[in-house]
């Protein structure tokens, strides 16, 4: 099947925030005794950019950053895995890059996010170039970029663009609630972009806010939660159970694929959902194979929390290969 567009200068272009993580050099340690930090280039459309760019994918990155060697960091990172960065844009208004300061423990793990006056959110809606969003496969909206203006209207233009000129859309709901007013608002325009998109990706809470307007009777079920979406034209949505159990993928033409979970020592509790992402949407440019695609996506959630980053964590295809041989064999290191 082929899905996505071909012959495009670029595979994927992410649009959101992209910031820097400090994460607790010590392990197992209670921030109050922690003595020193580890500095990584994080944020989820960073993170699924980077995990994109790590399996050999073209990609773009579409945010704007802070005019200070932050921000210059953040540029010279995704500068070295080969994503294009044109469309990375310096804020000299005096905002601020995003950072997340976090413990580097498996559970019960500490997670601050300073989001006060964020760069990425002071995208604007004239600096979404068409001719840009044309040279892309496909865009991938993170949900967190419609929290705020005028970063919400920069995503809605972009998807817009998309779908003047055929660059299939993703949509990553990333709802934070601490981002948004209110759980209406996040409904609102959650919905709007979802109802233009092409690939749609959440979890339970997610799904119960973006349905929370549009369909409130659209409950207790993933098939439930997942239909009013297809029956709008979504080709693929995935459904993130979480917990114990895997995602599953409803396609389109009533396929339905469940998908498993690895179980492997965690260094740390995050950054799987963003290495799902990349690596499902990398397989699936592939073939649209989605059982293998959901099942890779789920083998490299698992190395990324076993290790002790996100983006730097991204397993090549040689790993995610390998990893999943050792655990058919009752091994699950990474």
């Amino acid at each position: 099947m082929v899905f996505f567009p071909e012959e495009r200068k670029l595979d994927f272009v992410t649009l959101g925030r992209a910031g820097l993580d400090l994460y607790a050099a010590e392990k197992n340690t209670d921030f109050n005794e922690v003595l020193s930090f580890k500095k990584f280039v994080g944020g989820s459309p960073g993170n699924i950019t980077a995990m994109l760019a790590t399996l050999g994918r073209k990609t773009g990155l579409l945010t704007k950053v802070s005019g200070d060697f932050i921000g210059k960091y953040v540029i010279s990172y995704f500068n070295s895995l080969g994503t294009d960065t044109s469309q990375i844009s310096l804020d000299l208004s005096g905002s601020r890059t995003s950072l997340a300061i976090t413990e580097m423990k498996p559970k019960d793990c500490g997670v601050i996010i300073y989001r006060n006056n964020t760069a990425d959110q002071l995208l604007s809606p004239e600096e979404i170039n068409e001719s840009y969003i044309a040279e892309a496969a496909c865009l991938v909206i993170s949900g967190f970029a419609l929290s705020e203006s005028p970063g919400r209207e920069a995503a809605l233009t972009a998807i817009e663009y998309a779908n003047r000129v055929g660059t299939k859309v993703t949509l990553d709901l990333d709802f934070r609630p601490y981002s948004w007013r209110s759980l209406y608002e996040a409904s609102i325009y959650m919905g709007i972009a979802a109802e233009k998109s092409d690939i749609l990706i959440g979890n339970d809470e997610e799904f119960a806010v973006l349905n929370k307007i549009m369909y409130p009777l659209a409950i207790n079920s993933p098939s439930k939660a997942v239909a009013p979406w297809l029956k709008k034209g979504c080709s693929l949505v995935i459904y993130k159970q979480g917990g114990r159990k895997g995602a599953i993928a409803f396609e389109g033409d009533g396929q339905i694929h469940e998908g498993r979970l690895y179980y492997i020592k965690k260094t740390k509790p995050f950054g799987a959902g963003d290495a799902f992402l990349g690596t499902t949407l990398h397989y699936l440019m592939q073939d649209w194979n989605v059982p293998l695609a959901i099942d890779n996506g789920a083998a490299a959630a698992s190395i990324v929390i076993s290790r002790e980053s996100c983006s730097a964590a991204s397993p090549t295809e040689k790993e995610i290969n390998t990893f999943k041989i050792k655990y058919r064999g009752g091994s699950a290191d990474a």
